[in-house]
């Protein structure tokens, strides 16, 4: 393996002792800080983990998987719910199962890339979060999202080049003969949000560019499906705004967004 992943996961192990329990400190202020400290070095060591896992998956050459791949992380935050703090736990899994797989990174003339590709994949995830207590009040919260998806052949395509202040990336994918589905919901005394999601398609895609110059960031994607069938509903109220809203597809679909972030 050219990449060193135990290096990923040991200091993964680290950060995450250092997101441990600390000795109690004097006042209501200073836990609190304590809370989301712990929160964000939890967040790092789940991020470091991941990237070890996403590494040692994109390492691999073409080879017959035929077997699920599972993979689960969770974290519960004691300290929010004792003393009544803002803090979130949460638990999430996913898996995948492929007859064939392909992983091939690459790197030319600065410019890092690579192409990945399934044959025969399922794929499914699913990721809980709730909390209990916001500004030392009861405010419950819970977020549920979980997507579902089976292919007869998927792949990914993908590119980055450029600097600290100039960046430029590429993604891409698309799925043959795929079926999917995907929910959402967000329940909080102050938002409501359901959205869910089913579909078929001969062929289904995703592009996505984006550039970075000084810190700002412009992001555009665009989809669309081909030999389709699609329906989707989804429910939103927040802040005293509801809205509604529904999408039926046959044969066709295309969409793009465009996103703005400085």
């Amino acid at each position: 393996m050219k990449i060193n992943t135990d290096e990923w996961r040991r200091l993964a192990h680290k950060v995450s002792i250092l997101a441990g329990p600390a000795p109690p400190l004097p006042t209501a202020a200073m836990q609190d800080r304590q809370a989301v400290i712990e929160a964000k070095l939890q967040s790092v060591a789940d991020y470091l983990y991941g990237t070890a896992v996403s590494y040692e998956e994109l390492d691999h050459s073409v080879n017959q998987s035929s077997k699920w791949e599972t993979s689960t992380s969770h974290y519960l935050n004691l300290r929010s719910i004792v003393h009544r703090t803002s803090g979130t736990s949460y638990i999430s899994g996913k898996a995948h199962w492929a007859y064939g797989e392909c992983r091939k990174p690459f790197h030319w003339h600065g410019v890092d890339g690579g192409i990945n590709a399934d044959v025969g994949a399922v794929d499914l995830k699913g990721k809980a979060e709730a909390s209990l207590f916001k500004n030392k009040k009861l405010y419950p919260h819970l977020e549920l999202t979980g997507k579902a998806s089976a292919s007869v052949l998927s792949g990914t395509v993908y590119a980055n080049a450029g600097n600290q202040w100039l960046r430029g990336h590429a993604h891409a994918t698309g799925q043959v003969g795929t079926v999917y589905a995907n929910a959402e919901a967000v329940l909080s005394p102050d938002e409501q949000t359901f959205d869910l999601g089913v579909g078929a398609a001969a062929l289904r895609g995703e592009v996505e560019t984006s550039l970075s110059i000084f810190g700002a960031k412009v992001s555009l994607t665009g989809s669309g499906s081909v030999g389709s069938a699609e329906a989707q509903i989804s429910y939103h109220h927040k802040n005293r705004e509801w809205e509604f809203g529904s999408h039926l597809g046959f044969i066709a679909g295309l969409g793009f967004k465009v996103n703005v972030q400085y």
